[in-house]
């Protein structure tokens, strides 16, 4: 009888040491796993910032192509002919044409909120955002003389 109880006791002490073994596999295991959850979610808010990053700049990138796109108009500039066909032409009433400079005539005829006609000489604080809308009567000048003589002053007087 007391050989069966030392052979119970032996399996006993057994199993307890696979128990204990099992134990800290698994916390190894969990351990393991906590330190790859961690690894996952700092790659995963890596990836959400660098996306809105990559979002931000495209954002940011279409702005300044609209922004560009108004001063590479004035850039590009058609002979004084365009400008006249320009004056003489009639654009649709829904949309606003907007014109480019001739290569002699830089000077901006603007029409303002309150309907005073003012020129704009390159250089000036106002002429790199200012528009000339033809369909609003404005228009483009070659000399500051042209402007004056066709009523137009410049900013501030």
């Amino acid at each position: 009888m007391a050989r069966k109880n030392l052979f119970h006791a032996e399996a006993q002490r057994y199993r307890d040491y696979k128990t204990l073994q099992r134990a800290v596999r698994d916390t190894e295991y969990v351990e393991a796993n906590r330190q790859t959850f961690k690894a996952c979610a700092m790659v995963t808010l890596l990836a959400v910032v660098l996306f809105g990053a990559i979002i931000w700049w495209i954002a940011a990138t279409e702005n300044d192509k609209h922004m560009w796109a108004t001063q590479t108009a004035d850039a590009e500039a058609p002979t004084a002919a365009v400008v006249a066909e320009n004056a003489t032409a009639e654009p649709e009433p829904t949309e606003i044409v907007p014109t480019v400079t001739p290569t002699a005539c830089l000077i901006k005829g603007n029409i303002n909120s309150k309907g005073d006609k003012i020129y704009h000489v390159p250089g000036s604080s106002s002429y790199a955002s200012t528009v000339i809308d033809t369909a609003a009567g404005e228009r483009w000048f070659c000399t500051e003389e042209e402007a004056i003589a066709a009523g137009w002053h410049a900013p501030g007087k």
